[in-house]
């Protein structure tokens, strides 16, 4: 089963518009609402009037908070179907495309704050990542970011390897599903 689903998606984009809508259905099972989110919110402080990039957007769980608190968000993900999602789930506020970590481009000293929720590990080069933050951030600007914790991976992937980057499949089955992070 395992070998099948690592066959079957290439992309993050075809896997999220594949699993998106039980992504999406079994959210209210996950730990992130009541554990993430509400770490970054802290740590951001006050993001009123804030030009905030909402970085692999998913659902949109992190830009309706932000949108909230007075934030203006625009957000990306790589998959159209997470994009319309989240679109719905902030009723049509903020700014919603299609793009990855490696093709969104945007003016440099665009945003006050670019914050990538459990995204970053799905691309394979960082230093792009990095890049391009680096640029899209006014001077001061903050990046908050999360990546899974390395427990949590190694219970939940049977190729799980420190010793070198390559890419693992891991079962969430909280949304029933296996997806692959780097």
């Amino acid at each position: 089963n395992l070998h099948k689903m690592t066959t079957k998606y290439k992309t993050v984009r075809s896997l999220y518009n594949d699993i998106g809508q039980n992504y999406h259905d079994n959210r209210e099972k996950a730990s992130n609402d009541v554990t993430e989110l509400p770490t970054t919110l802290n740590l951001l402080g006050n993001i009123r009037d804030k030009k905030i990039l909402d970085m692999g957007c998913g659902l949109g769980k992190h830009a309706r908070e932000f949108i909230k608190r007075g934030g203006i968000v625009t957000g990306y993900d790589a998959s159209e179907k997470m994009v319309k999602l989240a679109q719905e789930y902030c009723h049509g506020k903020g700014s919603f495309t299609r793009s990855t970590h490696e093709t969104a481009s945007y003016e440099p000293d665009s945003f006050d704050i670019c914050n990538a929720s459990f995204s970053i590990n799905y691309s394979k080069d960082l230093g792009v990542i990095f890049s391009n933050v680096h640029s899209w951030l006014k001077q001061e600007g903050i990046f908050t970011f999360s990546i899974p914790h390395p427990i949590w991976l190694q219970t939940r992937s049977e190729n799980m390897d420190y010793s070198k980057p390559h890419k693992i499949w891991i079962k969430m089955s909280s949304y029933d599903v296996e997806i692959f992070n780097y």
